[in-house]
């Protein structure tokens, strides 16, 4: 049976080695995609500033809402 009477030390402890887990396993996935000689050929054709300046304001207004 789950221990309803969690400290919010074991909250915060819990939430951060989700979030640490999750970008753990993003770079393993990102890693074993660029193995593959196709996507690699793609990806140098990517300019990465244009990508993270897509992609920013989105993961800001996520974290908003986290937020709030």
């Amino acid at each position: 049976m789950p221990n309803r009477a969690q400290t919010t030390e074991q909250t915060d402890t819990k939430d951060t080695m989700m979030a640490l887990g999750g970008a753990a396993l993003l770079i393993v996935g990102v890693g074993m995609m660029m193995t593959h000689p196709k996507i690699r050929q793609y990806a140098s054709h990517v300019r990465l500033s244009s990508l993270l300046s897509a992609v920013l304001p989105g993961i800001e207004r996520l974290m908003r809402l986290r937020t709030a």
